[in-house]
């Protein structure tokens, strides 16, 4: 679930709005990512990339790691998005908002 909210919808919003971005003379296309990326808050390790078990259906569900690898996923869309531009007509980032204490 964590890979279809964090991720999927970004790519999807980009994919869909692709088009009308192409037209215009500039764009940003930027999403949102944590540092979790790198790693796991709370535990040791770093995510790895599972393209093979994306949500967690040969595996056992990991709540932390399944939010990490989702914002890697975020991370690693962005940098491939920002190669594909090639034209300078538009930029593609990813940001990480900041740590709130709720």
């Amino acid at each position: 679930m964590q890979y279809g909210i964090n991720h999927l919808g970004h790519f999807y919003l980009t994919h869909l709005l692709w088009p009308k971005l192409n037209k215009s003379n500039f764009f940003r296309v930027i999403n949102l990512s944590s540092l979790a990326h790198k790693k796991l808050f709370g535990f040791f390790g770093t995510p790895v990339p599972d393209f093979t078990d994306m949500n967690f259906e040969k595996n056992k569900y990991f709540p932390p790691l399944a939010y990490s690898r989702s914002k890697l996923y975020n991370n690693l869309f962005t940098h491939a998005l920002a190669e594909r531009i090639i034209d300078h007509k538009g930029i593609s980032v990813s940001l990480h908002p900041g740590v709130v204490r709720t």
